[in-house]
């Protein structure tokens, strides 16, 4: 089992998109992987609404942390809550 560095369980990851338009398509087959692992716990049965069920939760859970000062509101945290937002808009542009 992996731990982050406050002690968190860590159970999926999601890969980070950072923009590049020439990894885009790379980008999205690991995240439709990941979603449907985390969804379902196989990779082979990504569904589009996953998108909708995912990202919007781990955004609001972030911004809870923040709020219930469970986290930092650091720079950090606003790029993890920046890379989140351009991933979610990137998935809903490819599954409309």
């Amino acid at each position: 089992m992996k731990f982050t560095s406050h002690n968190e369980r860590i159970t999926h990851w999601m890969p980070v998109y950072f923009g590049k338009e020439d990894n885009q398509e790379r980008f999205l087959y690991f995240l439709e992987h990941s979603l449907s692992m985390i969804m379902t716990n196989s990779t082979r049965n990504f569904k589009p609404e996953f998108i909708i069920e995912v990202f919007p939760k781990l955004m609001i859970t972030t911004i809870f942390y923040i709020m219930d000062e469970k986290k930092h509101a650091s720079i950090r945290v606003i790029r993890i809550l920046s890379h989140l937002h351009s991933m979610f808009l990137l998935a809903l542009k490819k599954y409309p």
